[in-house]
């Protein structure tokens, strides 16, 4: 509702998606012991995949730190689960702040950013019931400590 009050539009380029990048931005940019610790653990013979729902950039940094490469996949890009080692890198199910501030970063935010990609195009429930039927999940949740 915000969005379509501030910018009459509830998708792209909207002034709620531009604060919300930049409050991303100006937090803490230096990765937690647990986005290390998810990286070796996402490794499955020299691919690792790890799948999350932040929008931050914390665990490609944290791969850098080890001298891990890893792709960054977020929403429509996310490659659909097999066995081959292309299903690897940190894939953003939720869209990832994009590294570039000149550019907009696409983000499941809103609930109807939630109605279009879990239930018209349902591009987050089938990727993840493929993934469940290829892989044993492993789900985690955590907090930053503050």
């Amino acid at each position: 509702m915000l969005e379509r009050r501030l910018d009459d539009q509830t998708r792209g380029d909207s002034q709620v998606r531009r604060t919300v990048a930049t409050i991303l931005r100006s937090g803490a940019a230096s990765p937690a012991p647990i986005h290390k610790a998810l990286i070796a653990l996402s490794d499955r013979g020299g691919a690792k995949t790890i799948v999350t729902t932040n929008f931050d950039l914390l665990l490609q940094v944290a791969a850098r730190r080890l001298r891990s490469r890893v792709e960054t996949y977020s929403l429509g890009s996310i490659p659909r689960p097999s066995r081959s080692s292309d299903f690897s890198g940190v894939l953003h199910i939720h869209g990832a702040l994009d590294e570039s501030p000149a550019r907009t970063s696409e983000f499941v935010l809103s609930d109807q950013d939630f109605g279009e990609f879990y239930l018209r195009r349902r591009v987050v429930p089938d990727f993840i019931y493929d993934a469940a039927r290829l892989y044993h999940l492993v789900l985690v949740g955590y907090a930053r400590p503050r």
